[in-house]
């Protein structure tokens, strides 16, 4: 029985568990559109379009994933982002839901998004927020995602010619982790900015390391042959003719027209550096029509120079009039892209600033929301020491009320005992201690032992006459014994010692004895007669007779 229940708490752990993760599952025609994404594009979007087509009413997670998918897609394939309104909702939506790779990767196309409207300080910061994010160790974020957000980084300030901070992010990528089939990628890219920081010796050991793996797999150079090209034009252009040579086979394999008009600018200079003009002057001709101008104005250079060699002079003419054009344009492009990014900057630093007015105000505002919290944790602290001192207060009243009550019952007793004695002082009373007295006198006369009541009635009379006289003596002779305490008793009523011997079978002489020794005892060794003795009896508590 018991293993039983340990069996479905078992069960409700695993259940718990489950629920709590962040796996999600999706249509599997997302799931393919994610992985196609990365290599083929162009398909994967063809695929959402169908998906988007056949499925309607979404859920809500399904619908982000899918747009979420479209906006990598369309990066992948380096189509424009115009429009953020999409990646803000999905931005606003994985704030609040999925996990923390959809985060990144929303904060990461965000960055991505501002980056192509030319807004590049918000695109640093959306890189920056995701990089920070981005946390690879414990298998929660895609290496390539990752990478990404520092390649973007690097790439943003190379366009600012900031090289030096462009190689610190090249450097955070995480190549250990990478698949294999893009490792000589990064190794490249480090190459090239080592490359563009004038570390001839670092750039020429990674460009070594992509190589090698390119070597191993020649089948890399299909997906992208940029790398071979830009390592030939690299060591080109400084000299070394044992690294061109080394790649001079797999650079030879490596031209395809891309539209940019890269490949053949660089085909271009790889013949006028083996000196056959011909084929220099045919591939920088097809460089012209690519779409990049930095490229083109190069291109125009190169034919310039070319052209002149051989005599061409028409030619060499048109192409420096073609490249004080395109230098023109390009000087007038890279000043309308300084004015964009000094507006940028301006916006940026004024979101800062509204930001850091913000942040100050919630921080003012919390210290107020704290202050008043201690303010309020004060008064209740107060308040609770004063109902304490309230209760400790009606407690010690109630003491002394229960005192009082307990005086009052007392005063009431001794007013009573006052009453008492006040009526055994009375005349009658008085007369009866008389009679009693007198008996006792005719007793002594007669030699006869008072009884027990007759003590305790002679008692009775002492303290009713002398108040707490018996209670002094004793605190004066503790040691006081029974027969000396009657024998002061009857001294002190006026019993002459020969009666007091009558009374108490004894010779007078034994009284004497008693009497001097009592006598001494009292007064420290003073010795003194009768009537010091019965005066010093009548005076011990300053009681008159």
């Amino acid at each position: 029985m018991m293993l039983k229940h340990w069996f479905v708490v078992f069960s409700l752990c695993v259940c718990l568990l489950s629920a709590c993760s962040e796996r999600e599952e999706f249509p599997l025609q997302l799931q393919a559109a994610d992985e196609l994404s990365h290599k083929y594009p162009a398909q994967a979007l063809d695929m959402l379009e169908c998906f988007e087509k056949e499925h309607r009413n979404l859920p809500e997670a399904v619908r982000a994933r899918m747009e979420l998918l479209r906006i990598q897609a369309h990066d992948k394939n380096y189509d424009l982002h115009t429009s953020d309104s999409v990646i803000q909702w999905l931005v606003n939506y994985y704030d609040r839901h999925g996990s923390q790779n959809d985060r990144v990767k929303a904060y990461y196309y965000m960055g991505c998004v501002q980056r192509d409207m030319k807004d590049w300080p918000q695109a640093i910061e959306w890189y920056t927020k995701a990089f920070s994010m981005a946390d690879t160790t414990g298998g929660r974020c895609e290496v390539w995602l990752y990478n990404a957000c520092a390649c973007q980084m690097a790439g943003l300030l190379s366009e600012t010619d900031n090289h030096s901070t462009e190689l610190e992010w090249i450097k955070r990528v995480d190549i250990a982790k990478c698949d294999s089939s893009v490792q000589y990628h990064w190794y490249h890219a480090l190459g090239s900015s080592y490359s563009a920081n004038g570390k001839r010796d670092s750039a020429k050991i990674y460009y070594d390391k992509s190589f090698a793996l390119i070597c191993k797999d020649p089948e890399f150079l299909k997906l992208e042959k940029a790398c071979i090209r830009e390592q030939v034009s690299d060591f080109i252009q400084y000299g070394d003719t044992f690294a061109v040579e080394q790649r001079e086979a797999l650079f030879l394999k490596s031209y395809d027209d891309t539209g940019t008009g890269v490949p053949a600018h660089n085909f271009g200079f790889y013949w006028e550096y083996r000196g056959d003009a011909d084929s220099a002057i045919h591939y920088y001709t097809k460089a012209l029509s690519g779409h990049r101008l930095c490229t083109v104005e190069n291109s125009y250079r190169r034919l310039y120079f070319l052209h002149r060699q051989k005599g061409n002079m028409d030619a060499s003419m048109k192409c420096a009039e073609a490249y004080m054009k395109v230098s023109d344009s390009l000087a007038k492009i890279k000043e309308e892209e300084r004015v964009s990014h000094i507006e940028g900057m301006f916006r940026y630093n004024e979101h800062l600033k509204a930001k850091l007015a913000l942040q100050e105000e919630n921080t003012r505002f919390r210290w107020k929301m704290v202050g008043s919290v201690l303010v309020i944790i004060v008064l209740i602290l107060l308040m609770l020491r004063m109902i304490k001192l309230l209760r400790r207060r009606n407690r010690s009243l109630c003491q002394q009320e229960e005192t009082l009550l307990q005086l009052q019952k007392e005063k009431n007793i001794i007013e009573h005992q006052k009453d008492m004695m006040e009526n055994f002082l009375s005349g009658e009373k008085k007369g009866e201690d008389a009679q009693f007295l007198d008996h006792l006198h005719s007793k002594a006369q007669k030699e006869q032992v008072p009884s027990v009541a007759d003590w305790e009635r002679l008692q009775l009379i002492v303290e009713i006459r002398y108040p707490g006289w018996n209670k002094r003596l004793h605190e004066l002779l503790p040691k006081l014994k029974e027969r000396d305490l009657c024998m002061c008793w009857l001294f002190l009523l006026g019993f002459s010692g020969q009666e007091i011997a009558g009374l108490m079978q004894r010779n007078r002489q034994s009284v004497y004895r008693s009497r001097v020794r009592l006598h001494r005892a009292i007064t420290k060794n003073v010795a003194g007669g009768l009537d010091d003795f019965i005066q010093i009896l009548r005076t011990l508590l300053d009681t008159p007779a």
